[in-house]
């Protein structure tokens, strides 16, 4: 005798209250930290409250284009791709 079980399941996305003005490109995780890269007016943004706020830090980066589509953080250093 066998037994099957079938259940449907759907996603249920939950409006977050990240940064808004652009997209979400790219995303890094570090010691705790989420950043995001987005476009279109964006940036680069950091949250340690996982997501419930964010702080945009690209004013404290050295990067002349806030069209960010990678990022990666090593060695405390953020790494951004620039459109």
């Amino acid at each position: 005798s066998s037994l099957i079980f079938c259940n449907v399941t759907f996603s249920q996305w939950v409006q977050t209250p990240g940064p808004e003005g652009g997209s979400v490109r790219a995303i890094a995780y570090s010691d705790s930290s989420i950043y995001i890269g987005c476009i279109n007016f964006g940036g680069i943004y950091k949250s340690t409250d996982s997501g419930n706020n964010w702080v945009n830090i690209s004013q404290s980066l050295s990067i002349s284009n806030n069209d960010v589509r990678a990022i990666i953080k090593r060695n405390n250093i953020i790494y951004a791709g620039t459109f």
